[in-house]
């Protein structure tokens, strides 16, 4: 399920993901998300539950 908060009005969108836990080898993909988050004064409005699409 996606979850949306606030959406803002968006002009020129782009979108960075990365996920957490085993494929994040030494949290690599999340600090660099977070590091552009804070660059770019970036702000989260929709999360997406992994459970929905991963079979574990």
């Amino acid at each position: 399920m996606i979850e949306l908060e606030g959406v803002p009005e968006l002009i020129d969108p782009i979108m960075v993901a990365a996920f957490e836990g085993w494929n994040d080898a030494g949290d690599a993909a999340s600090t660099a998300v977070a590091h552009l988050e804070q660059e770019w004064k970036g702000e989260v409005f929709a999360a997406l539950d992994a459970e929905d699409y991963y079979d574990f």
